[in-house]
């Protein structure tokens, strides 16, 4: 976007504020703005980052067929108040299903062919990184509640362990959606990260999908063998190297981040060889879980240079 400079009087070189911006930041006529130079650029950010600075304005949707998602991307892209018209009285039932899976929001009112979600929570920009560092603790524990699952010799307690892996899936969807909705409100504070923050997101959500997926399939398993299990404790190792990484930055564990991916791609193609049916079916989420976490590196660089 492109605006000219306006000279204001002998000495003063004026910039109007871009319409969207100053609609979507409520800004208006005597509001301060803080200013920041950085590298050639002018930073322009509201004043008092820490309230809900990037306040939406309230979404009436009128949906031919609705999906229980459209609940979640309104909640993500900082939406405090959202009214959904729509035929199907099922609907209603469908978005307070949705509604309890995300940090805040409520359903407030309901009609014949409405209903009506609000944020009862307010957003703190500073809140982000405590929340980042709980969405990664609480997929670490997933994993760390599989491995427990698999030193088990109790098949009962094999079985709670992997169903609250399961449940613990949900915890890792509401702080992924909490941190989204955050990043949506504060937009403006992540110039530079915001799309590698996003993708990191995103990522993390597919890592905890995965964990899921291989608790469900653990359930329902015979007995393992001792390679299946070294080989799943080393990718969730894996994982909490990234994880080391991404709070601790060093370059000799990033080397080995690069190198470890090889090597386990390589024992999940040697093990698949012999696989039963359902082992290769097992194989193949420990693969697609090795590569996930190594997909991770994308956000993690783009911060880093």
């Amino acid at each position: 976007m492109k605006r000219k400079v306006v000279q204001q009087g002998p000495a003063t070189l004026m910039v109007s504020l871009p319409s969207k911006w100053v609609k979507e930041n409520n800004v208006s006529k005597g509001d301060e703005l803080d200013l920041a130079e950085e590298k050639g650029k002018i930073i322009l950010t509201i004043d008092a980052p820490s309230s809900d600075s990037v306040s939406k304005e309230h979404a009436v949707v009128d949906f031919g067929v609705f999906n229980e998602y459209f609940v979640n991307y309104f909640y993500q892209k900082g939406y405090d108040e959202v009214m959904i018209r729509c035929k199907d009285p099922a609907v209603a039932a469908l978005v307070e299903k949705r509604a309890r899976e995300l940090m805040g929001f409520e359903v407030v009112e309901k009609g014949k062919n409405f209903v009506r979600v609000k944020s009862l929570m307010k957003i703190d920009q500073q809140e982000f990184d405590t929340v980042l560092k709980k969405l990664f603790q609480i997929t670490l524990v997933m994993g760390d509640k599989v491995t427990d699952a698999l030193n088990q010799a109790s098949d009962e307690k094999k079985k709670e362990l992997l169903a609250e892996v399961v449940l613990d899936e949900k915890e890792n969807n509401k702080y992924c959606d909490l941190c989204i909705r955050i990043l949506f409100k504060n937009k403006y504070q992540y110039p530079d990260e915001g799309f590698a923050y996003f993708a990191l997101l995103r990522q993390l959500e597919q890592v905890g999908d995965l964990y899921k997926y291989i608790a469900r399939e653990l359930s329902t398993s015979g007995l393992l063998n001792s390679d299946f299990i070294s080989l799943y404790k080393r990718v969730h190792a894996y994982f909490r190297l990234y994880y080391d990484l991404f709070y601790l930055y060093d370059a000799e564990k990033a080397q080995l981040f690069f190198a470890e991916k090889d090597t386990l791609v390589k024992l999940c193609s040697e093990q698949m060889k012999n696989a039963t049916k359902e082992q290769a079916i097992q194989l193949s989420y420990i693969l697609t879980l090795t590569r996930e976490i190594f997909d991770l590196k994308g956000p993690l660089f783009l911060m880093k240079v």
